[in-house]
């Protein structure tokens, strides 16, 4: 179940591929399970709130938050927050609803960092990361009065139930509201959704090479965060009047 879990979030399985790539690299088996399974040598956390009770093996932490000393391989989530934030105030937009869920809390302070305005904003949080969770939270923010100008989803994948929401409702994208990610999973080019590009599956590649030096007991630092990158689609833009 948790393995399955895992490919049922696509960062998580680009990740993935990333760290099987390396292992394969390293000569060393891949098993996917929970936090602490049995047979293992070394865990890669991928995306997970940190654990009640940390794992006795080699650990290495990979967009999650921190655990003892272990290792984190990371993207600069509060960079990529501030510029989407930048860009839709310099549309024109004033007004800002965030969708996040728990372990993006980087994410939605670099948005409120990069959010020019005094007030305006609201985050709408999820207990889940799905695109139906998306969706209601989005329904949610569109009914407010004033109906925010931009929805910012923390992770595409609510950005994406934000389409999803405003399509249903009979709101123009763009034109009646701008709706943004972060992540560029496989399928937002498809929908022109705008979105920030994490590098993930190099992060996963980095966190398996990582693991296996942890693994031969050799001591390892975080790497620098990895760089992400604004990428402009069709699903932003400034408001635009009824004809």
């Amino acid at each position: 179940g948790q393995a399955e879990g895992a490919f049922a979030d696509p960062a998580t399985a680009l990740v993935v591929r990333g760290v099987a790539r390396a292992c394969d690299q390293a000569g060393v088996g891949l098993l996917l399970g929970g936090a602490d399974p049995p047979h293992a040598d070394g865990i890669v956390l991928v995306r997970r709130q940190a654990p009640e009770h940390p794992p006795a093996l080699p650990l290495v932490i990979v967009d999650g938050p921190p655990v003892d000393d272990a290792p984190r391989v990371m993207a600069d989530a509060r960079g990529a927050g501030a510029e989407l934030a930048g860009y839709l105030a310099g549309l024109g937009h004033r007004t800002l609803a965030i969708l996040g869920t728990t372990g993006v809390e980087d994410r939605l302070a670099g948005v409120r960092a990069g959010w020019p305005h005094p007030g305006g904003v609201t985050a709408y949080l999820s207990e889940q990361l799905t695109r139906e969770h998306g969706e209601a939270a989005a329904r949610a923010a569109l009914r407010a009065d004033p109906r925010p100008h931009a929805i910012i989803g923390l992770s595409d994948v609510l950005a994406l139930g934000a389409l999803d929401a405003a399509h249903r409702i009979g709101l123009r994208v763009p034109g009646d509201v701008s709706v943004a990610g972060i992540d560029d999973l496989p399928g937002s080019e498809a929908v022109g959704l705008t979105t920030v590009f994490v590098p993930y599956r190099p992060m996963g590649d980095r966190a398996g090479m990582l693991l296996a030096k942890r693994m031969q007991g050799a001591e390892v630092e975080s790497p620098r965060p990895f760089p992400v990158a604004l990428t402009i689609r069709g699903s932003t833009g400034p408001l635009l009047p009824w004809p």
